[in-house]
């Protein structure tokens, strides 16, 4: 099982604008969005945690993106195995988050 993020726009059709994530990788994510807001309850991340369809609107994307950018990326670097990879892929999910909420968000599959 894996993670395919597709963009919408505001009228809830699909763009062209995709990511895909291991399982693995959106645990990671989720992991340091937890740590950062101190909560995984009454935020985004819940949104985050099945593959169902579910929408992430584009308020949540602005929320992601600001947290995921509020990470300690010091404390990532002599604490997480693959710090590299994990601060990529940190930027990379930001950066999606950020141009899918200037369109419609987008959904969790």
């Amino acid at each position: 099982m894996s993670f395919s993020l597709q963009a919408v726009d505001a009228d809830g059709g699909d763009r062209a604008e995709c990511l895909s994530l291991s399982n693995r990788a959106m645990a990671a994510l989720r992991e340091l969005l937890i740590e950062v807001a101190d909560a995984d309850r009454g935020t985004p991340v819940a949104l985050l945690v099945f593959n169902d369809g579910t929408l992430v609107d584009p308020d949540d994307c602005r929320w992601i993106a600001n947290n995921l950018r509020a990470v300690d990326r010091r404390a990532i670097s002599v604490s997480r195995p693959e710090p590299d990879e994990l601060l990529e892929l940190v930027d990379g999910f930001a950066a999606f988050c950020d141009e899918c909420a200037t369109f419609g968000g987008f959904e969790v599959w």
